[in-house]
Formats: C-alpha cells, sequence, structure tokens
C-alpha cells in the first residue's frame, strides 16, 4: 500500500504569525521530505491564501455531519476524504472553483465507520484486515480519534483532508508519487484539474463539539438532521481561534511553493506579521462546495443557513 510523507513534529506552531516569523524554520524543517532525494527543488513559502470565513464554517460542517462518526464509547471515527476543484460552470468569468468532494472517497470512508464500529463491537481483526484491504491503507487508531483514509485515487484527487494529532498544521504537509513524477516531468494520466498542484485541508479533533455530536445515534432516522441542529446551536465553536484551514502545494519550475490557506478572520489577525515578510494575501478562488460524482460535478446546499 502506498504511504503518505507526514512531516515529523519540529515546533507547535499555533497560527498564521508563527508561521511567518519562523520561516527559516519552516523552510529548513518542514519542507525537507516535499521532494525525492534525487530533486533539487527550492522551497518557497509564499503569501497566504484566503477564504470567506462562512465557506470554512460550511467545510467543517461538511465534514462533521458525514464524515465523522463515533464509537459506542463515544470516540470519533474520522474520514480522510478528496475531491478535484473543477471551475464553476456557471461562473467562468470570475474563475471561481468548487471543492467537490468525490462520491467514491466519501463512500469508502462511510463504509470504514460502519466496519470499524463492528470491528470494536466483535473484536474480530478479520473485519479490520478485510477494511483495510479495500480502503488500500491503513486505519489509525490515535488517542484521539480513529482515522479512516477514503484516499486510496489520490493520484486523480486536487484536494485531501488531513487531521492533525497535535496543533501543529504542518503536519498537514504530505506530498504524494504523483506529484514527485510531476516535478520530475513525467506525464501522468489523471482526472486532476489542477495540474501539479494540491491542496490539503485540515479538520481539527473538536472535542466540546465531539461530546454533542457523538450524542445522535447514527441508526435512527434523521441522523444528519439532529447533527446539523447540534452545529448550528454551536457555530461559534467549530472553526477554531488560530486556525490554520489548510495549505496550496504547488509544483513549478524546480521549485515547492507552500501557501498557508486561511479564513478572513485569521488573515485580519495575522495582517502585520504577514505584511512585514513583504507578502500580500490573495483571495483564494475556491468559492462552493458541491460533490463529485461519474455523470459530473452537483454544488451542495448550504448546512448551517
Amino acid at each position: 500500500m502506498e504511504r503518505f510523507i507526514i512531516f515529523p513534529v519540529h515546533k507547535i506552531v499555533m497560527n498564521i504569525r508563527d508561521i511567518y516569523q519562523n520561516r527559516d524554520a519552516v523552510l529548513a524543517k518542514a519542507f525537507e521530505d516535499l521532494q525525492a532525494e534525487t530533486q533539487k527543488l527550492t522551497p518557497v513559502l509564499d503569501s497566504p491564501e484566503v477564504l470567506q470565513d462562512d465557506f470554512v464554517l460550511e467545510w467543517l460542517a461538511l465534514n462533521y455531519v458525514f464524515a465523522t462518526d463515533f464509537g459506542a464509547d463515544g470516540r470519533p471515527i474520522i474520514g480522510r476524504i478528496g475531491g478535484i476543484i473543477p471551475l464553476h460552470p456557471s461562473c467562468t468569468q470570475d474563475k471561481k472553483r468548487v471543492l467537490a468532494v468525490a462520491a467514491a472517497s466519501m463512500n469508502k470512508v462511510a463504509y470504514g465507520h460502519q466496519e470499524i464500529k463492528a470491528f470494536e463491537k466483535k473484536k474480530d481483526k478479520k473485519i479490520l484486515s478485510e477494511l483495510e484491504n479495500r480502503l488500500e491503507r491503513e486505519v489509525e487508531f490515535r488517542e484521539d480519534a480513529t482515522i479512516v483514509n477514503g484516499l486510496s485515487n489520490i493520484a486523480h484527487y486536487d484536494f485531501s483532508t488531513g487531521v492533525v494529532a497535535v496543533q501543529n498544521p504542518l503536519e498537514l504537509l504530505e506530498t504524494s508519487l504523483y506529484l514527485l513524477l510531476r516535478a520530475d516531468g513525467v506525464t501522468v494520466l489523471s482526472d486532476k484539474c489542477l495540474e501539479g498542484e494540491q491542496y490539503v485541508f485540515n479538520v481539527p479533533v473538536n472535542d466540546v463539539l465531539f461530546r454533542e455530536l457523538s450524542k445522535v445515534n447514527a441508526e435512527e432516522r434523521g441522523e444528519c438532521e439532529k447533527k446539523i441542529a447540534i452545529l448550528k446551536e454551536n457555530k461559534s465553536i467549530i472553526v477554531p481561534d488560530n486556525f490554520i484551514a489548510g495549505f496550496h502545494i504547488t509544483y513549478k519550475e524546480k521549485c515547492v511553493i507552500v501557501r498557508p490557506v486561511i479564513g478572513r478572520r485569521e488573515m485580519d489577525a495575522g495582517m502585520g506579521s504577514i505584511e512585514g515578510q513583504g507578502l500580500q494575501p490573495e483571495e483564494s478562488d475556491i468559492a462552493y462546495i458541491g460533490a463529485s460524482m461519474t455523470d459530473g460535478v452537483a454544488l451542495m446546499e448550504k448546512l448551517l443557513d
């Protein structure tokens, strides 16, 4: 099974100011494994990419409603999902893009939720083995959560989600064989919309919120509606303070360029330190959330309106 490169923790990075104020350390430590040993790519920490706050809120809500479940003891089971980022078909002039979750990825996560709960109940290792064979990824049992990886088709995805083990968003930085080959100029067949680029988004373990969501019985009718009602009641704590929403990684002209992805709230709070580096934040062209299916991309309705 393919293994992603996960960076070791060198420093607890809490917010956007820390990333830019410790720029040299970030470049030296966090980017050292973003390329193969034979490559000589220059690491670049570029200006942050800014998402609208409502978008960040809705994106986390989607992950907590559809990609997160809970075991019998309330332990969260969080799915890593992925998909493509095509241009919105009716917004070609302003070039707004859709974060479109792949149905195949979500289906694998849903299956993983079911089988993990069966494994916890029956203690039958065969259930876990069969699940990992189907996912083509190992299930990660951590102290804070169980992680189900639905990213076996990562070569065809423009984005993925990650769940950091500690409050260090640099743990999100990861690459795949597809991007390494592209950086060497190898032509790789893929359904990606963004050639040589990859986003990885942060889905944080939210203990307070999860205590409430875990009270919803997954076997009951109206499970999603009950989760959404809880999220609406707790909007103020869905997005953590100092939240790094993710990273945008680009391989271009012998460089590997990394942009932190943040909400407007975090941009306003860290603006001074960013400008002090001679950088100007750039608005993201990602503005919609959707689903990618075999017959095309469909926009999703907002969950928290």
